[in-house]
């Protein structure tokens, strides 16, 4: 079968995958799931992938009908690069015209054989480095008294190669027991030899998919019947024999065959250049837990790096042993919180009781602080104005008369704020008057009760007026308040107060910045801790930092959040955020 998964988009960096097996082959799949591993980082490259489906069909004018499409797609649509996988797809690009390829590079992976090499400057090949001899070695290892290792393989093309592979790597290699080759077989006389192999023997599978009758054979079909009729162990080749009933060995894997292949073909396309250490695959000791304890196989026999596969994760007795310690434990530590309850109950109302008689003195201590000054200002004015108001200049009285405006307004929304503080610290529970108001309005609002005080020209409103929020107006207006009444405190006479804002699409953070003398780190945390290091404003102005631990108590019934960034000398800026 003949298919191309992927549609073409011409607007995209096309990639031609090209298997030599067919989809559902799972070393097919695992070298796809490599290559688009690496590849779905790099959304602008569209993967394309054709099967040769060679592992089943060897009809000629098959292969020449896929010759003829892939040409014509090869020559219709601008390829980036083409990664072939296995000799069948090597073997094909091969002997497909120069003209049909022209400067596309090729990337080949998975390709086997003896002396197999790029055929032209643009081809790169991923070699495979099966290592039999570490295989082998391993074997021996675990089998100190193995005879002779049966190696299975096929005539398929795949099967000769790999075994002139095996035969060259073991020409230099005194092995350490007889091998023999179970490769002319039909698959009724393979299962009939693998049935009666017993002692000190051993399997090596290299490769079966096609009998000397000329059967296909799939691998899961072919790997089912010589483990379910063999008495001996079985070791492979490859990763895709793993969790079937073998017991490992150097195994070399598909998925790590497409990753690579599928970075060396970016660093070709982003940098042009390729690394000889980019063209290389290690092949990894790899065994399965359940056969190595199925065969009595010493596990400090393995190599230092072998990955042990559906290792348990720990023994029952172990896990029944760490049960009955933890019940223990919580057994114990229920009885003594049962003896410490009653002290710590108490310990608890008495620091609420502490808390709350800490509140009260905090109220009436503000109280006293800042309304005594202000009400004895007006009272004195007032008296003033009284028994010598018609003595007084014009222009002395209408001060005196703005003067008193300015203090009868703070005093006002001084009293508003403390008396909301105090209910809201006596009582157990605020509830929120929400409602949609435009934000802009809002500080606007707050900001006109400062403008005797200080110069309105220093007051910068920059949020939106499409800003609309659905929020507890009176609790915003006290943290703007708190916030304004701040700034002004720890910032010179001229210096800028900005107010701004912006939105996404479920909060609005607005800050209150000023240019004022700033803060040290240990203030900003001991106001976000809720104990506010008491700091004189810039005229000695006394502060018991009521103010912003009553706005972060504000804000946790809005579900709000205060943050604080601030340098020393350069001034202050307190973010808040809010949900929409």
């Amino acid at each position: 079968m003949f298919l191309a998964t992927t549609l073409r988009a011409e607007t995209q960096n096309n990639i031609l995958i090209l298997h030599s097996y067919h989809q559902g082959l799972m070393w097919t799949d695992q070298i796809s799931k490599g290559i688009s591993d690496v590849f779905q980082d790099y959304p602008e490259y569209e993967l394309e992938y054709y099967y040769l489906n060679a592992r089943r069909t060897f009809d000629q004018k098959y292969l020449k009908k896929q010759e003829d499409i892939i040409t014509h797609d090869i020559l219709s649509y601008d390829y980036e690069a083409i990664i072939v996988s296995d000799n069948a797809a090597f073997d094909f690009v091969k002997n497909l015209p120069d003209s049909v390829l022209g400067d596309v590079p090729l990337i080949c992976c998975g390709v086997n054989g003896l002396g197999i090499e790029p055929f032209s400057e643009n081809c790169h090949i991923i070699h495979e480095d099966i290592d039999f001899q570490g295989a082998f070695l391993m074997i021996a290892d675990l089998m100190p008294a193995l005879d002779t290792l049966v190696i299975i393989s096929d005539h398929s093309k795949v099967g000769r190669l790999t075994r002139m592979e095996l035969e060259e790597e073991l020409k230099l290699f005194d092995c350490p027991f007889d091998l023999v080759y179970y490769d002319d077989y039909t698959l009724n006389e393979l299962k009939s030899s693998v049935a009666h192999l017993t002692g000190n023997k051993a399997i090596y599978l290299l490769v079966f998919n096609q009998d000397n009758e000329g059967t296909y054979i799939s691998y899961n079909y072919g790997l089912r019947t010589i483990t379910e009729l063999a008495n001996v162990p079985i070791f492979g080749a490859w990763h895709f024999y793993m969790n079937k009933g073998v017991v490992g060995g150097k195994l070399s894997e598909g998925h790590t065959q497409g990753r690579l292949a599928a970075m060396a073909c970016l660093k070709l396309l982003k940098y042009g250049v390729l690394l000889d250490s980019d063209l290389v695959v290690r092949s990894k000791y790899m065994v399965d837990y359940h056969q190595m304890k199925k065969f009595g196989f010493k596990f400090k026999a393995l190599p230092p790096s072998t990955v042990v596969c559906n290792r348990p994760d720990r023994k029952p007795f172990v896990r029944l042993f760490y049960a009955v310690t933890i019940l223990l434990l919580v057994v114990l530590i229920l009885h003594r919180r049962n003896e410490r309850y009653l002290k710590r109950v108490v310990l608890e109302r008495t620091l609420e009781l502490q808390q709350a008689l800490s509140h009260k003195d905090q109220f009436f201590s503000l109280l006293a602080h800042d309304l005594r000054s202000p009400v004895g200002n007006i009272a004195q004015s007032l008296r003033l104005l009284e028994r010598k108001g018609d003595a007084l200049p014009a222009q002395r009285r209408a001060q005196m008369m703005r003067e008193l405006t300015k203090t009868s307004s703070r005093v006002f929304h001084l009293l508003e704020d403390l008396l909301v503080w105090g209910r809201f610290q006596f009582s157990s529970r605020y509830e929120a008057q929400m409602s949609t108001f435009e934000l802009k309005a809002v500080v606007d609002d707050v900001c006109e009760v400062y403008y005797l005080e200080k110069n309105k020209s220093l007051f910068q409103n920059e949020v939106s007026t499409s800003l609309k929020l659905y929020n507890d107006v009176f609790v915003l207006k006290f943290v703007l308040r708190n916030l304004i009444s701040n700034a002004i405190k720890y910032s010179p006479d001229d210096a800028k107060i900005i107010i701004g804002a912006k939105h996404s699409e479920d909060s609005v953070c607005f800050w209150v910045k000023d240019e004022g003398q700033g803060m040290s780190p240990n203030v900003i945390r001991s106001i976000l801790d809720k104990v506010p290091i008491q700091t004189p404003g810039v005229k000695g102005q006394k502060s018991f930092g009521l103010g912003l631990r009553s706005v972060q108590a504000y804000l946790q019934q809005i579900n709000g959040e205060m943050r604080i960034e601030s340098t020393e000398g350069l001034g202050s800026c307190f973010y808040i955020n809010l949900k929409k």
